[in-house]
C-alpha cells in the first residue's frame, strides 16, 4: 500500500530513523479524524511555545514516534523547535520485530486518514492476526478506532474463507476480535461455532475470551444460550426415541427396538449426542447417513446378534427384512435431524474434513452482542428474563 505524501503538508511525522518513514501530512485532516491530533494541534497549546507557527513563518508541526523504554509500544510526541534530540528507533537493530510491526501499524493508520485501502491479501488469517491487533491498538491510542474498524472488517470479508475456518477451529480468538470491532456478523459466526462445541471445548474456549468489564456478562449470556442448545439436542433425541413401529409386521418393531437400544447405548456409554463428549456430533451424522453404529459392516454383525437374541434364524432373508425395516426407521430419524439440529446456520459450508466441526444450528440472540452491555443496549436482567421465558422464533439465518 503506497503511503500518501504531500508537498503542501504542514505536519511532519517521523516514525523511525529511516528517511522513508518521514511524512508530511495535513493538520486539518489529522484533526478531523483523531481527537489526539485535534487537541495536540490546537492553538491553545501553542501559546508561549516557540514552536508555534508565526505569521512570518510557514505553519509546520513536527512529531516523532518514541518508544517507552523497555517496551515495544510507543506514541507520537510533538517536538518543539528547541528539542533537537531524537529518540527514533533504528530499524537496522536486531530483535525489534514488535517495534517494526508497531511502526507499520502507524503507517497504515495514517494512510487511512486519506481513505487508502489496506490492500491485504488475507489468504491465511493467522498471518494477519498480529497486524490487525497492532492497527487496532494504534487506532485506539489516537482516538481513531472508528477509522480502522471499517477497513479491517472489509479485509475480513474479502478473506472470509480463511476467517470462517478460524471461526470453526478457534471461535474465542475471533470473538475477541469481533468484540473490538463491534462486528455483528463476525461475532455471530464465531459464537455459533462456540455454542456447538463439546462440553470440555466449550469451557476451554470461554476461558480464552479476554477479560473485560463485561466478561462476566458475556459468560452468562453464552452459558444461558448453551442450555438452549443442549435442550434442543435432548429434544431431538426424544423425538428419535418416540419413532414408532410401522404397520408392516414384527420386523418394524424389531428395528425400532434395535434403533432405540443402540441410540441409548451411544449416548450413555460413549457420551455422544447430548453426552457432549468430544466428537459428540458423530452420532447425529451417522443417523443422517442411515447408520446407528460406526460402519455398515458392524451394523450387520449387530443385526445378526439381535436375531440370535430373539431366537430368530440368522438367514439372508431375515437379515434383508431386518435391514429394510431398519432403513425405514433411519430414514424417518434422518428427517427429524436434518430439519432440526443438523441445520447449518453458520456461513462456513459443512465440510466433513473438519475434525473440530460441531453442530451449528444454535445462534446467539440478536440482543446478546457483548458491546450492547457496555453501551447500555440491553441489561443483564433483561437478557436473563428473555432466556428464561423467550423463544427461538426470532433466530433467523444470515
Amino acid at each position: 500500500m503506497p503511503f500518501p505524501k504531500f508537498d503542501d503538508g504542514d505536519v511532519e511525522i517521523q516514525l523511525s530513523l529511516n528517511e522513508s518513514h518521514c511524512y508530511k501530512l495535513h493538520s486539518f485532516v489529522l484533526a478531523l479524524h483523531s481527537p489526539f491530533f485535534k487537541a495536540s494541534l490546537s492553538e491553545k497549546w501553542n501559546r508561549g511555545n516557540s514552536s508555534s507557527p508565526s505569521a512570518s513563518s510557514p505553519k509546520c508541526w513536527a512529531y516523532e514516534l518514541r518508544f517507552t523504554k523497555g517496551t515495544s509500544e510507543g506514541i507520537l510526541v510533538r517536538k518543539s523547535e528547541e528539542d533537537t534530540s531524537s529518540e527514533l528507533i533504528d530499524l537496522t537493530a536486531e530483535n525489534i520485530y514488535q517495534e517494526r510491526r508497531f511502526i507499520h501499524a502507524h503507517e497504515e493508520f495514517l494512510a487511512l486518514f486519506y481513505n487508502k485501502p489496506l490492500g491485504w491479501d488475507m489468504k491465511k488469517y493467522y498471518q494477519y492476526a498480529g497486524r490487525i491487533e497492532a492497527l487496532l491498538d494504534v487506532g485506539d491510542m489516537y482516538g481513531g478506532l472508528q477509522l480502522v474498524t471499517n477497513p479491517i472488517e472489509k479485509e475480513l470479508l474479502y478473506g472470509q474463507g480463511s476467517v470462517l475456518q478460524v471461526c470453526a477451529s478457534e471461535p474465542s480468538l475471533i470473538m475477541n476480535l469481533a468484540m473490538r470491532l463491534k462486528c455483528k456478523w463476525l461475532y455471530r459466526e464465531a459464537a455459533t461455532h462456540l455454542l456447538g462445541r463439546s462440553d470440555h471445548s466449550f469451557e476451554q474456549q470461554l476461558i480464552r475470551l479476554k477479560t473485560s468489564e463485561s466478561s462476566e456478562g458475556i459468560a452468562v449470556m453464552l452459558t444461558q444460550r448453551r442450555k438452549d442448545f443442549v435442550n434442543e439436542l435432548r429434544g431431538a433425541e426424544h423425538k428419535l426415541m418416540m419413532i414408532a413401529p410401522k404397520d408392516d409386521g414384527r420386523w418394524s418393531s424389531i428395528a425400532v427396538a434395535f434403533f432405540r437400544q443402540r441410540l441409548a447405548l451411544r449416548i450413555s456409554t460413549l457420551y455422544e449426542g447430548s453426552g457432549l463428549d468430544s466428537g459428540y456430533a458423530k452420532l447425529y451424522h451417522d443417523i443422517s447417513k442411515k447408520m446407528v453404529v460406526a460402519s455398515h459392516t458392524i451394523t450387520r454383525q449387530e443385526m445378526q446378534a439381535q436375531l440370535r437374541l430373539l431366537d430368530l434364524p440368522v438367514s439372508e432373508e431375515n437379515l434383508k427384512r431386518f435391514d429394510e425395516a431398519l432403513t425405514r426407521i433411519l430414514l424417518e430419524a434422518a428427517g427429524v435431524l436434518k430439519s432440526g439440529i443438523l441445520i447449518n446456520n453458520a456461513r462456513k459450508p459443512i465440510d466433513v474434513a473438519d475434525a473440530h466441526r460441531a453442530l451449528t444450528f444454535c445462534l446467539p440472540r440478536e440482543t446478546q452482542y457483548p458491546w450492547m452491555l457496555k453501551e447500555g443496549g440491553c441489561s443483564m436482567t433483561c437478557i436473563l428474563s428473555e432466556d428464561e421465558g423467550g423463544s427461538d422464533d426470532d433466530e433467523d439465518g444470515f
